[in-house]
């Protein structure tokens, strides 16, 4: 990542809840102002560093006085350079939020759990795709109840024909996948956050 970046206002900082689950994103600055408002509180909230030798944590107060190492991204405060926090903790707060899911291809692939849905076949990567019940040519929509995952050599037969066209049959009829945990929709933005997400790229 570019050192010479100003980070304080780029959703960088992964928030986690007093179980160090990942709940959130925020902005450095938005997660020092966070910080400082908790100073007092029991259990206060923390900057975790992710070294070779495990976690450490530290109050911002306790932060602000670390050296500044190559590892760690650069903010410019009170004339002097100190390590950007990437990850804290919201020390009073052990819930986790609920988030409905957003139309998009991973999400249809983890709604059908990587499996076509005509033939039943768990897919192996690159052999999926997202397959329409009716094309979009005859005004088929991209929403989650006219798509499924769709072996990509069954979705080139098909064209624009509908799914009764074809005399296929679906496994299940599609529809808007539940909400899930916050933790399952987060994916690491930096390689220390790789330790707490449970979703990888």
């Amino acid at each position: 990542m570019d050192k010479n970046k100003c980070w304080l206002n780029e959703e960088i900082c992964l928030v986690l809840n007093s179980l160090w689950m990942p709940v959130a994103w925020k902005t450095p600055a938005k997660a020092i102002t966070a910080l400082c408002s908790e100073v007092g509180q029991n259990p206060p909230g923390y900057i975790l560093d992710v070294t070779p030798d495990g976690v450490n944590r530290y109050t911002w107060d306790e932060w602000v006085e670390l050296p500044l190492e190559a590892r760690h991204l650069p903010l410019l405060a009170n004339r002097r350079a100190i390590r950007c926090p990437t990850i804290v903790t919201m020390g009073g707060y052990g819930q986790m939020p609920v988030k409905g899911q957003g139309f998009s291809s991973r999400a249809i692939q983890r709604r059908d759990k990587n499996t076509c849905q005509v033939s039943g076949r768990k897919l192996g990567p690159g052999e999926g795709n997202l397959g329409h019940l009716k094309a979009k040519a005859k005004g088929g929509k991209r929403t989650f109840d006219n798509i499924i995952w769709m072996d990509k050599q069954l979705n080139l037969l098909q064209g624009t024909r509908t799914i009764e066209e074809m005399g296929w049959s679906l496994f299940k009829p599609p529809e808007a996948p539940k909400p899930l945990p916050a933790c399952m929709d987060i994916t690491p933005r930096l390689p220390d956050h790789e330790k707490f997400c449970i979703t990888q790229p």
